[in-house]
């Protein structure tokens, strides 16, 4: 395994840093607008059609694997 030299470490921390601050200034703000103007209500159900109600009794807990 190579070792780096003590200005390369600096040139790979600067860029590390920059990437990290240029994520966090473009990050998530858009995503959490989206997720609050998509309410539940405004969902809808297979291929688009209306999303039909469900009776409290018919909701079931599935599991899809356990450990």
């Amino acid at each position: 395994m190579r070792l780096l030299r003590g200005n390369q470490l600096g040139t790979l921390t600067i860029v590390a840093v920059a990437s990290a601050l240029l994520l966090v200034a473009a990050g998530g703000g858009g995503a959490r607008e989206l997720a609050l103007r998509a309410a539940a209500s405004s969902w809808r159900g297979l291929v688009g059609g209306p999303r039909p109600q469900v009776a409290v009794g018919q909701r079931m807990i599935v599991v899809l694997r356990s450990p």
